[in-house]
């Protein structure tokens, strides 16, 4: 067959009609703002007729009914839902009791890291699922291993969220001005971390690891970006007050030898672009978090579009992220006292960086490959081949789901014995490792 052919083929197959179910861009947190704002810019690449409707939390019972019967009457082959909030249940419900007549559209839902943590919320959904065409999309090979430990694997895919490559790419030409601007020397080594300063992203703990790497080296420091938050553990039982992560970070920081607490700067949240300028100026990208949301790993991505060599925790999505040096993932292990990372080699690799650096010909072909997987064209294009794919019909959920969505009843805690080996945590969450 030759082009032309393949060309007619294509020509000639119906082009879907999509309902974007929209929950708008107005998130607590900047990466799913950014995350929604580009896959909608990825869906509307290679979709000429798509219809956006927005779904919010806002919305009473009457107004998620109306919002079905638009839908409805607007006949699409798919409906796609890209945001993690609202929870799809209370549309879908609506949207089964509206749909008496014709074949009820394919179902596409784009799964975020909270999929575990809503799992009561999406067992309830089985009734509405079973018999329709579905499709759940992952953002990382090891967040489709987890997925798939609830859901047949015939019914689960693979595509990273996109990043924007206008803001995020490789700019070698504005780097002395970029050091300049924020006060670097041209000997430093700049290593930044974006994202929220929390007990979740193992913040402190990269604080103290990254303390004993200048102990060493005295041309480290170590960027900080990012709001703090006290979410603490609540899968673990773990509550934190006011300000109380804010204070122990202080704490640890105050603690520090001077020279070295004096090359640990905080510099609070940075707009997407002020963020981008921030690794134009910087050598490497560092996050050690060991956080169960951990599915893609927004913050690494940018970096790396950026062409930023990478340190990071081998957990979760951000495997997906390091494939060849210069950039290194540090090994991380369940124990029976819980999650553990090998903060040796972490300080080794962090060193070897260090020592070496990385020449603006590496930085920009890992702009490149990075771009050419994660940006959004990229993404368009991922999504459009598995738009095309067969759909397969929803049956049920795994029994460990159900277990775990019992679990997730508000008077009880997800996992009591905590992230541990032999323990339902490492059931669930094996893949990430």
């Amino acid at each position: 067959m030759d082009n032309l052919e393949v060309d007619l083929m294509k020509r000639q197959k119906p082009e879907p009609k999509i309902a974007l179910v929209d929950g708008g861009n107005d998130f607590a947190w900047m990466s799913c703002t950014s995350i929604s704002t580009n896959l909608k810019r990825a869906y509307k690449k290679n979709t000429r007729n798509l219809t956006s409707f927005f779904y919010e939390n806002t919305l009473g019972v009457s107004s998620v009914l109306n919002l079905a019967k638009r839908i409805h009457d607007f006949h699409p082959t798919k409906i796609i839902f890209v945001d993690y909030t609202p929870h799809p249940l209370r549309l879908l419900a609506a949207l089964d009791a509206v749909w008496k007549m014709g074949a009820f559209p394919e179902l596409i839902f784009h799964v975020y890291g909270d999929f575990t943590y809503f799992a009561f919320l999406w067992f309830k959904m089985e009734p509405l699922l079973k018999g329709k065409r579905c499709k759940f999309i992952c953002s990382s090979p090891k967040q489709t291993g987890l997925i798939k430990t609830f859901i047949s694997d015939s019914l689960v895919f693979t595509c990273p969220f996109p990043i924007d490559s206008d803001i995020f790419f490789h700019k070698p030409e504005s780097r002395p001005r970029l050091r300049k601007q924020f006060g670097f020397s041209n000997s430093d080594f700049i290593a930044v971390y974006s994202g929220r300063i929390s007990l979740q992203k193992n913040v402190v703990e990269l604080v103290k690891a990254t303390a004993n790497v200048m102990a060493l080296e005295p041309r480290v420091r170590l960027v900080l970006a990012g709001p703090f938050d006290d979410l603490g553990a609540p899968f673990f039982g773990i509550v934190q007050n006011t300000d109380e992560y804010m204070k122990r970070f202080n704490d640890v920081h105050q603690k520090l030898p001077r020279n070295v607490r004096k090359r640990i700067e905080h510099v609070g949240n940075l707009t997407p672009k002020e963020l981008s300028e921030l690794y134009g100026a910087a050598d490497c990208f560092i996050s050690l978090s060991l956080h169960h949301d951990e599915d893609f790993g927004m913050s690494p991505g940018e970096a790396l579009l950026c062409g930023l060599p990478l340190i990071l925790s081998d957990w979760g999505g951000y495997s997906q992220f390091v494939q060849d040096s210069p950039s290194t993932l540090i090994p991380v292990r369940l124990t029976k006292l819980g999650l553990a990372i090998d903060f040796m080699q972490m300080e080794t690799a962090f060193l070897r960086l260090a020592g070496s650096s990385c020449s603006s010909k590496t930085k920009t072909e890992l702009s490149h490959v990075a771009r050419r997987t994660f940006s959004i064209d990229a993404v368009a294009n991922i999504l459009s081949n598995i738009s095309d794919l067969p759909s397969s019909v929803f049956s049920t959920f795994s029994p460990i789901l159900k277990k775990l969505a019992l679990l997730g009843r508000k008077d009880k805690l997800y996992y009591p014995k905590g992230p541990t080996k032999d323990s339902f945590y490492e059931t669930i969450y094996s893949s990430y490792l």
